[in-house]
């Protein structure tokens, strides 16, 4: 298990109602996916870690480490996304071994409009700001990362939702 590689994906949402001209609060998630034989064919929940975050930090300024210990500080027990495994995958042939730094990840993550779990009621015609990223870890025990990248703050707008629970 030591020497395949871990691929992060996150996702911050900035919370209007708790952000203010000195910081952003963000309500924030990150999916690990371990590279093996096994996953490639079948992706199951043993095969990768979520974390779910609440704080101003933005996951792209996190210190070095694991990438369990991605904001440490910030990790909530409780969150409000979830994946759908079914829709989760990792592209066989877009990955090599000799360049850890290429490859696809899917992932389906869902939430609640509203939750308890969460400050942000999401609402159709409503724009929010949002902020990705990717990190991939040599290791499970790995402190730095091989490759990584954030994209600049971007906005997204609900324009509708649909979820089948089969």
């Amino acid at each position: 298990m030591g020497d395949d590689f871990y691929y992060t994906q996150y996702g911050q949402i900035k919370d209007d109602s708790r952000s203010n001209e000195t910081y952003n609060h963000y309500e924030s998630w990150a999916m690990t996916v371990r590279n093996t034989q096994n996953a490639r064919e079948q992706l199951t929940s043993s095969d990768w870690y979520f974390l779910g975050f609440n704080g101003t930090e933005p996951l792209y300024n996190n210190t070095p480490g694991a990438y369990n210990y991605l904001n440490r500080e910030e990790q909530t027990r409780e969150y409000a996304w979830f994946t759908q495994d079914n829709l989760c995958s990792l592209i066989e042939d877009r990955f090599d071994r000799s360049s850890p730094t290429q490859g696809t990840i899917e992932i389906a993550i869902w939430r609640d409009f509203s939750t308890s779990w969460s400050d942000i009621a999401l609402k159709i015609g409503q724009t929010y700001e949002v902020i990705m990223g990717y990190r991939v870890y040599p290791s499970d025990v790995a402190t730095s990362t091989v490759a990584r990248g954030t994209s600049e703050s971007f906005t997204i707008s609900l324009s509708g939702a649909f979820y089948s629970h089969v």
